[in-house]
C-alpha cells in the first residue's frame, strides 16, 4: 500500500485526525505519541492544532513510549 495508516482517509479526514476529535468531542485532550514517519503525521497533527510528542526509540516497538 505504501500509505502511513494514521494519514488513511477516515470520512475524508486523516484517521489520526478523525480519533482526536473524537476524544476532544467528549472533553479529552488528545496526545499523539509518533514513531515510524513521525514527520508526516506531526505534520498533519499540527495543522490540525492537536498535540503530540515523538518516541525517540520507536524501533523499540509501541510500547517504549
Amino acid at each position: 500500500m505504501g500509505n502511513l495508516k494514521p494519514l488513511l482517509p477516515l470520512g475524508g479526514v486523516p484517521a489520526v485526525v478523525r480519533c482526536a476529535h473524537a476524544f476532544i468531542e467528549i472533553g479529552a485532550e488528545p496526545l499523539v505519541v509518533t514513531g515510524f514517519g513521525g514527520e508526516q503525521v506531526t505534520a498533519v497533527l499540527d495543522d490540525a492544532g492537536i498535540g503530540h510528542v515523538t518516541n525517540p526509540e520507536p524501533e523499540r516497538g509501541m510500547y517504549s513510549s
